[in-house]
C-alpha cells in the first residue's frame, strides 16, 4: 500500500520545484561569459554551454611550425572532428545557445582573423572576415592601407554579434599612420555584416 502525501510536504514538495524551476530560468538566463585565450603549446578544454561539446587543444610540442590541431569533442558520443589548426594564439568563444562558435584567430601580432563554425565543425560563412575588413576598409580615408587589424569581441545577443575593430593605417611608406576604431555587427547564423560604426578609439585595440 504506497504511503501518502500530507498537505504539509506537499507544500514542501512545491516549494522545491519552484525553487528549481526558478533556478533554471536563472541559468538560461545568466550573460554570455568572455573569450578563452588558447595558445598552441598549452592543452585547453572549452565546453558548450549545453554540455554537449567541447572544444579542445592538442598541442603538437615537436611540430617546429606550431601546427596543434584544434577539434571539437561531441560529448555523448565521444566522436571528435577538427576544427582549425592553431599556429600561435586564438580567442574562441560558444553562443548563448550552443549553435555557433567565435573563432578569433591570431596567427600574427599585427593582424587578426575572425571565422565563425557551428558544431559540426563547418564553416558558418568563409567569408565573413573578408567582408568586416572591406566594410571597415571602406569607412576610412580612400588611399590607405590596413596595417594593424585588431577584432575583440564586445557582446552577443541572439543572432547579433557585436565584434570592435582596431587598427591603424598608412598611405604609401614613409607615412605617419592613423589609428581607427569600428563597432561591426555580424548576422551569427548568416556571417553577413549587418553594420559598421565608427566609435571612441578607447573601445578598441589598436597596436600589437
Amino acid at each position: 500500500m504506497p504511503s501518502r502525501i500530507h498537505g504539509g510536504e506537499m507544500k514542501i514538495i512545491r516549494l522545491a520545484l519552484i525553487t528549481t524551476m526558478t533556478s533554471l530560468v536563472g541559468l538560461a538566463a545568466q550573460p554570455i561569459g568572455h573569450p578563452v585565450f588558447l595558445h598552441w603549446s598549452e592543452r585547453a578544454m572549452v565546453k558548450s554551454p549545453d554540455r554537449q561539446f567541447q572544444i579542445e587543444v592538442h598541442p603538437i610540442l615537436t611540430d617546429e611550425e606550431n601546427h596543434s590541431p584544434v577539434v571539437i569533442h561531441r560529448l555523448y558520443d565521444g566522436r571528435e572532428w577538427e576544427l582549425f589548426t592553431l599556429t600561435r594564439a586564438a580567442h574562441v568563444l560558444w553562443s548563448p545557445d550552443s549553435h555557433r562558435i567565435l573563432v578569433i584567430d591570431e596567427p600574427t601580432a599585427d593582424n587578426y582573423e575572425v571565422r565563425l563554425y557551428s558544431p559540426d565543425g563547418k564553416r558558418t560563412e568563409t567569408d565573413t572576415d573578408r567582408m568586416m575588413r572591406s566594410a571597415v576598409a571602406s569607412q576610412i580615408a580612400q588611399g590607405r592601407s590596413i596595417n594593424f587589424y585588431h577584432p575583440t569581441f564586445v557582446s552577443w545577443k541572439d543572432n547579433e554579434l557585436l565584434i570592435a575593430v582596431g587598427g591603424t593605417s598608412y598611405k604609401g611608406i614613409p607615412s605617419p599612420f592613423e589609428s581607427f576604431c569600428f563597432a561591426v555587427s555580424v548576422d551569427s547564423d548568416s556571417g553577413k555584416v549587418l553594420s559598421t560604426n565608427k566609435r571612441s578609439e578607447s573601445h578598441c585595440r589598436l597596436n600589437p
